[in-house]
């Protein structure tokens, strides 16, 4: 082998060491942003359920508010019906009078 093989040899070597070099940072480079992505994804997640947990206990209490209104609804219902009974007795009697 003479000195311009060598120093050929040298150079391919120099190119491919080059190369593999650029092929990893390529490589490193999309990894970052696989891993970002993945941040980001995790991210939303979170958010998402943290959304979900705060629309569960808002439901909760929407239903726990319906149910007192519902209970205050059948209380007045109820006194309402006893009042006509009372009115309609009372007019009764007074139409008997």
């Amino acid at each position: 082998m003479n000195y311009q093989s060598i120093e050929q040899l040298m150079t391919q070597l120099a190119l491919a060491r080059d190369e593999q070099h650029e092929l990893l940072d390529n490589v490193a480079a999309a990894l970052q942003e696989i891993h970002e992505e993945l941040q980001r994804s995790d991210a939303e997640r979170q958010r998402l359920a943290r959304a979900q947990a705060d629309a569960i206990v808002n439901s909760a209490a929407i239903i726990e508010e319906l149910e007192e209104t519902k209970e205050k609804l059948e209380t007045a219902k109820e006194a309402a019906e006893a009042a006509t009974v009372a009115k309609s007795q009372f007019l009764a009697n007074m139409s008997h009078e």
